[in-house]
């Protein structure tokens, strides 16, 4: 699938250039200099529309890598950029050098999903300074002067001196499920407890395990129905049948990314149509699992895997800047 440009000037230059100075942020920024200079982007104008519009004297020139702004803060009904929530962004590209629009996302349908990192990255993110903690509707402009890129066919368009976005953040994905309570159908599985973050606890069932793949909806979601090759969002936790946790993004801090193809069979059954926005409780056989191989030293051979499922969100493709 060709990369769109937003994807060649944020995946191939990468968007985590140290700031050389910061934006109106009221916190400072823990990887701005200590006497920043005049932030270029004070003199860029910004045009409520759909899409945004900006006007700038071209070409753009800038102080130093990278340089961002806050333009205004969003009403965000509570919601936040936080540290390891996904947030929807809404982007112009332009280049800086001529004014030119490269690539929109309101032209596209796509926009850019960003996974904000749990703690600030070593050595500075731009990106991060810039979105963590902004509610939604906030509008920033961000600016960097890439380096080192290499000219091809794909990427001659995007070959600017100097990449100048607006951005908007027109959403935060839930860090839990949100949807409506179900019962399960099926009986001797494991209960689940909830505790006031959303992060599962299981009480263990007794008897032997189920020989078949079991998947019952606990919370139905209303979002789109996941499909094979989706790449899915989501936060997990993991289970022996005996109740040996083994893994868990919820104690990672943040949700995890991955296409479900590239998982164990049976969540890539289990997970198949389901909604986003579901909390769903798997029960995996072994040959759905890791086999008789098992995953050593946490999963062991022949195990029987217990996981609660919160599906957050879902991709039909690896999209730009996706944050993982």
């Amino acid at each position: 699938m060709k990369k769109t440009l937003i994807g060649l000037a944020v995946t191939v230059l990468g968007l985590s250039l140290v700031s050389c100075t910061t934006g109106d942020d009221p916190k400072p920024s823990p990887s701005a200099s200590s006497s920043p200079k005049a932030n270029p982007l004070e003199k860029v104008k910004w045009i409520d529309a759909v899409p945004p519009t900006l006007e700038f004297e071209a070409p753009l020139k800038l102080t130093g890598e990278s340089v961002w702004r806050l333009v205004a803060e969003g009403d965000g009904a509570g919601a936040k950029a936080d540290p390891g929530r996904r947030v929807v962004l809404e982007y112009v590209l332009y280049n800086g050098d001529n004014g030119s629009v490269l690539e929109s996302s309101y032209d596209t349908g796509t926009p850019w999903k960003y996974t904000v990192p749990s703690e600030a990255p070593q050595g500075g993110d731009y990106l991060y300074d810039a979105v963590h903690g902004q509610t939604v509707g906030s509008r920033l402009l961000l600016a960097w002067a890439p380096q080192g890129l290499e000219e091809s066919a794909e990427q001659s368009e995007a070959a600017a001196g100097v990449f100048l976005m607006a951005v908007t953040v027109a959403a935060a994905t839930p860090l839990r499920a949100e949807g409506e309570a179900v019962e399960p159908k099926t009986t001797g599985l494991p209960t689940v407890t909830l505790d006031d973050s959303g992060k599962p606890s299981i009480k263990t069932a007794s008897g032997k395990p189920p020989t078949k793949l079991v998947s019952e909806v606990l919370i139905k979601g209303d979002g789109v129905e996941l499909e094979a090759t989706d790449q899915v969002y989501a936060q997990y936790t993991g289970w022996l049948w005996d109740g040996t946790q083994f893994d868990s993004s919820w104690d990672r801090g943040a949700p995890a990314t991955f296409p479900l193809e590239s998982l164990v069979p049976g969540w890539a059954q289990g997970l198949t149509g389901q909604t986003v926005g579901s909390q769903v409780l798997l029960v995996i056989p072994p040959e759905l699992g890791y086999g008789e191989q098992g995953q050593p030293p946490a999963v062991p051979g022949g195990a029987t895997l217990i996981f609660v499922v919160d599906i957050l969100d879902a991709d039909k493709a690896m999209l730009p800047g996706g944050g993982e």
